[in-house]
């Protein structure tokens, strides 16, 4: 059987170097085209609480879980991925009917209301939505962003919209 390098075998979700990849690739498309694009970055809060209280195999189950509600609530468009320990990304070009902080507060609602074995488990989202840059850039402002909803006390979204 051969390995899959591009993707988590635990969430099935593509990695960091995939998901860098296809974002580069679109984010190129859209500059040309003066289209705006956004970069939610979520990491699950008290993760490590979770798995030094429950264990392992539950904190997996909540990876598991978690990269199952956001590949149920995106769009097919957008580019799902796990790129780090307990951090997802997604990557979503605009439209004239999304808001990229409409979406977010979606998403934490959904992931608010799902008890995974029971246990309350909730995310922290930062929203960067530009124009024009690189991918490194629209990274960087994500990840401000997430600290900030983390630093404001977790469980919410920080944007740039």
């Amino acid at each position: 059987m051969t390995q899959n390098f591009e993707h988590y075998q635990l969430t099935g979700l593509m990695n960091r170097r995939a998901f860098v990849l296809q974002a580069n690739a679109l984010i190129k498309q859209a500059n040309r085209l003066q289209n705006a694009y956004s970069f939610l970055m979520l990491d699950i809060d008290h993760f490590k609480d979770i798995n030094d209280q429950y264990g392992h195999d539950i904190g997996d189950e909540v990876l598991r879980k978690i990269a199952q509600l956001l590949k149920n609530n995106c769009r097919e468009s957008d580019i799902l991925a796990r790129i780090g320990g307990e951090e997802f990304a997604i990557f979503t070009m605009n439209s004239s009917n999304t808001v990229p902080a409409h979406f977010a507060e979606k998403l934490l609602a959904v992931i608010r209301t799902e008890k995974i074995h029971g246990i309350d488990v909730t995310v922290s989202i930062g929203v960067a939505t530009s124009l024009t840059g690189s991918f490194e850039e629209l990274y960087k402002a994500a990840d401000l962003l997430l600290y900030d909803a983390k630093h404001r006390g977790r469980d919410q979204c920080s944007s740039s919209d």
